[in-house]
């Protein structure tokens, strides 16, 4: 994956315009997907925010309900 530096730029503006906090977790493994090959042939951004206050195990009846509340 080879995010796309003006793209994260402006993600991350957007966001602080917005109030959301943004912190990355650099080399993050978050299972598979086919960004890795799209951001090798134009610009990409793959990014991950959270939803939820506490942390929650991913495709648990936790984070549907995180899903569908204001927050999420």
């Amino acid at each position: 994956m080879r995010p796309d530096p003006g793209l994260v730029t402006l993600f991350e503006h957007n966001l602080d315009a917005l109030g959301v906090e943004y912190a990355p977790e650099l080399n993050q493994r978050c299972g598979s997907s086919d960004m890795g090959n799209v951001s090798q042939v134009t610009a990409a951004l793959h990014p991950s925010i959270s939803i939820v206050r506490q942390p929650v195990a991913g495709h648990s009846p936790e984070m549907a309900q995180a899903a569908v509340s204001e927050y999420g």
